[in-house]
């Protein structure tokens, strides 16, 4: 779930569930404009926050990060399959799907991949892809073990609000070969930074909603792949790294690390509630 289980806050970009929200917990993956007068936004990352325009500043604007959720903490048994890197995608322009199949050609191992079945069926002519299940219908336990046993992760996603599969990877100890664009980078730790990939020009496209364009990072395919090939590799780095972000997130990024400020939101979005019926608590 993207939105986090306290006090049952809303993601959403609509005016008019935004108006209606106690506490609007948004992850915004485009540019957008909030025209009505609302009385708080939570925004998932300062990226978020950049992208969001308001007509009418809010009382409250406030920046939580994801957590990785109890769900994503959870695993089988290692089910050895040989060493492999593994990714899970949903298809949409955002997500550089066009880029997937050059990125794959040219890397050295095999991928386990979890997305969409047409998708599936495209990369899966690939010699060193095997599709694991389409996504959204894997069941989560799977899908974290087959995340916690790869030796990285590939994130070729260009625009996120957020983004959560790099930091739940990181929680297992596994190094995501992404892009170092925002919001990634808001926690990724910054040592760790240098073997991101370097995004190669920013452009956009569309969304879910109309005249609301997503901001999307693009990359060099055979840049990316020579980065997984040698970070996949490299064992001492692997393991040093692996340890690094597991200790991180988990510090950091788990029960309640994050999530409890919402609670300290939710003290000021009542006094502002109580001050809105004269001095009595609606």
């Amino acid at each position: 779930m993207k939105v986090p289980h306290v006090e049952g806050y809303i993601c959403s970009v609509f005016d008019a569930v935004l108006a209606d929200g106690r506490i609007n917990y948004m992850v915004s993956e485009y540019r957008i404009t909030v025209t009505r007068r609302v009385s708080n936004v939570v925004f998932a990352s300062h990226w978020a926050k950049e992208l969001t325009t308001f007509k009418r500043n809010p009382e409250i604007v406030e920046v939580v990060h994801h957590e990785v959720p109890a769900s994503s903490m959870v695993k089988r048994q290692n089910v050895k399959v040989g060493d492999y890197a593994f990714m899970v995608s949903d298809v949409q322009p955002r997500k550089n799907p066009d880029l997937w199949i050059p990125t794959i050609q040219n890397l050295k191992f095999k991928v386990l991949g979890v997305t969409k079945p047409e998708w599936c069926a495209k990369l899966s002519k690939l010699p060193n892809f095997q599709c694991i299940g389409t996504f959204g219908n894997v069941d989560p336990i799977t899908l974290n073990t087959y995340m916690a046993n790869a030796r990285v992760l590939l994130w070729m996603t260009g625009g996120e609000g957020f983004g959560l599969p790099p930091l739940e990877a990181s929680y297992w100890g596994v190094f995501p070969v992404a892009l170092r664009i925002p919001p990634l980078i808001e926690w990724f730790p910054k040592d760790l930074q240098g073997r991101l990939v370097k995004p190669k020009g920013v452009t956009t496209a569309p969304g879910f909603l109309r005249d609301w364009p997503y901001v999307v990072y693009r990359f060099d395919p055979f840049e990316f792949a020579e980065v997984a090939n040698q970070v996949f590799f490299d064992d001492s780095f692997r393991r040093e790294a692996g340890k690094s972000l597991h200790n991180y997130v988990s510090d950091n990024y788990t029960r309640g690390a994050k999530y409890h400020k919402f609670y300290e939101i939710a003290g000021r979005v009542s006094a502002i509630e109580t001050k809105a019926v004269g001095g009595v608590k609606a």
